[in-house]
């Protein structure tokens, strides 16, 4: 009788047991179901997904970014219990406040490659000093408020950790999590109306494309009406 081939899935979480018996004091939990990893403190709680490159199929192997998010248990709370005075209206408030995709070192498309024939000792080896090395301490740098201004903050998620300062009562870091945001935004206006060798236009740029517009609009309009609602003295960009 032929061998019925093992399932993406049960081939991913052979590779994870493994990545936990590497590190046994990681505080690492599997979730066969999804399949992932869970890790948490006492205030943050953070899951480290694998999302399959859509072309995944029974074959001769498989791919998966390795992406990790985190929430702070208390900010679930805080955003339910003001919610107009958060930067998007939620109509389920989450205690999400950040995510970030690790490449494989090895591969820069960003997926980590297996044979289907089963999980072997080199990928799971990689992926473990990935967790150790690169997604473990970014975690533990997301719970002290001092690191938030320099966490390389794509703009949406600066808006999380402003929230995040503010429930904390760190209204000096939350200030500063705005001016990083306002001194990104500000670079990435003026590289691509460098790169198009046109002006700097005032905010919003009606000349971008509707897609850039579209975004443009949405994160300064979210970020304006933060430091609004909380009076975060921050002088905001022409």
């Amino acid at each position: 009788m032929k061998a019925i081939p093992a399932k993406p899935r049960d081939i991913l979480c052979e590779v994870l047991r493994g990545v936990i018996e590497l590190l046994p004091d990681a505080g690492l939990r599997l979730v066969p179901s999804r399949p992932m990893l869970r890790w948490g403190s006492v205030d943050f709680s953070a899951e480290i997904a694998f999302n399959g490159n859509k072309w995944n199929r029974l074959g001769d192997r498989i791919e998966y970014q390795l992406v990790a998010s985190i929430s702070a248990k208390g900010l679930k709370v805080w955003r339910k219990a003001q919610p107009f005075m958060v930067a998007m209206a939620r109509e389920s408030a989450s205690g999400l406040f950040a995510a970030k995709a690790f490449p494989d070192p090895e591969r820069p498309d960003e997926y980590f490659s297996w044979e289907l024939s089963g999980a072997n000792a080199a990928l799971q080896e990689r992926m473990a000093q990935v967790v150790e090395d690169q997604i473990l301490p970014w975690l533990r740098a997301c719970e002290d408020p001092a690191n938030y201004p320099e966490l390389e903050l794509i703009l949406p998620f600066a808006l999380d950790f402003i929230e995040l300062a503010l429930m904390q009562g760190r209204r000096d870091v939350a200030l500063s999590v705005a001016e990083h945001a306002i001194a990104k935004m500000q670079a990435e206006r003026e590289l691509w109306a460098k790169q198009r060798g046109v002006p700097l236009q005032p905010l919003p740029n009606v000349d971008m494309p509707l897609a850039d517009l579209l975004r443009w609009k949405d994160d300064i309009r979210n970020l304006k009406g933060l430091i609004a609602m909380h009076k975060l003295e921050v002088k905001w960009p022409s």
